[in-house]
């Protein structure tokens, strides 16, 4: 038999803890020492356990009482240790499976602001960092995925991948690149739906002054133009004049490293075999400076055969034109 303190059952645990949040007052600070912080600590000490004995009431009355959303709620103020406890509850709540059915995931699809709420946690100092791994947990699930790249507070993760705070700036991407890669078929779907609106807002993090926001945005859309899934979307990119003006003015980037993530984005404009004469036009009236500029592009790199296999085909390609 599980102990849990003065209360008798767990789901009591969660009754009570819900009754405490809600009768907080605006802007309270919860201390180290409250019963909310003391409670969520048993909480996911017995959710993580393997002896736990999975009471269908524990559940229930999680669900019933919103104990889930209303934690997300007060997660900003809640001390660090509560913080960090909240962070695992959730997590292993949402990895708990009945039957074929993960009830977690679909309480938070009854629930879609949950994510939005995660998102924005982004926003405070320090909280994206709990935030963003509770977010990619819920991206890890399609039902839950597909929610979030469809909604508004998707694209919110462009400007937090620009916060000044590198741990949240690198996280807030590491959760734009989860939602791009982690189901392939719906990721596609999403870019195809909203190719317009997605590139738009893409290009702009290109011509970002940040030298790691252009680095790494380059280097994913290397990876979703390369990727077969996203055929049809590499397909439509590809016939953009516009972009392959961009790529040729990352090529002559101050940044080793920024040419070469452009490299890959501009071999695939350029190895296009049914190029847009606004394409060729561009490569044509452009000839004699690319061949330039490839002759002698990234030297160091002269070790790396694949490279420089490629660099030579795309040379004879312009060549030829």
């Amino acid at each position: 038999m599980p102990k849990f303190g003065k209360y008798k059952t767990l789901a009591e645990v969660i009754k009570v803890t819900v009754e405490l949040i809600e009768g907080l007052k605006p802007d309270t600070l919860v201390l180290d020492s409250s019963d909310i912080s003391q409670n969520l600590r048993m909480l996911r000490v017995y959710v993580m356990s393997k002896d736990n004995d999975d009471q269908p009431a524990t559940w229930f009355e999680m669900f019933k009482t919103d104990f889930l959303h209303k934690m997300l709620q007060l997660f900003k103020n809640l001390d660090f240790e509560a913080k960090k406890d909240a962070r695992l509850l959730f997590v292993h709540c949402l990895q708990k499976k009945m039957g074929s059915k993960y009830p977690t995931v679909q309480y938070i699809q009854s629930r879609p602001d949950m994510l939005h709420e995660l998102c924005d946690l982004y926003m405070s100092q320090g909280d994206g960092l709990h935030g963003g791994p509770m977010l990619r947990e819920c991206i890890n699930y399609p039902e839950l995925a597909e929610i979030f790249l469809h909604s508004e507070y998707f694209y919110d993760l462009f400007k937090y991948s620009e916060l000044p705070t590198f741990d949240l700036a690198s996280d807030a991407f590491a959760t734009l690149r989860h939602s791009l890669t982690r189901h392939k078929k719906l990721a596609s779907k999403f870019l195809e739906d909203n190719y317009e609106k997605f590139f738009t807002v893409y290009e702009l993090m290109l011509a970002s002054q940040n030298y790691a926001t252009r680095r790494q945005y380059l280097k994913l859309l290397s990876d979703l133009l390369l990727d077969r899934s996203n055929f049809c979307v590499m397909a439509e990119y590809i016939l953009n004049p516009h972009y392959l003006k961009t790529m040729m003015v990352l090529l002559k980037d101050s940044s080793p490293s920024i040419q070469f993530e452009a490299f890959h984005v501009f071999k695939i404009l350029v190895a296009n075999p049914t190029k847009p004469e606004a394409i060729v036009d561009i490569l044509t009236r452009n000839k004699s400076k690319l061949i330039r500029l490839l002759e002698n592009f990234l030297p160091d790199r002269d070790s790396d055969e694949q490279f420089l296999q490629e660099k030579e085909y795309l040379l004879n390609q312009i060549k030829e034109m």
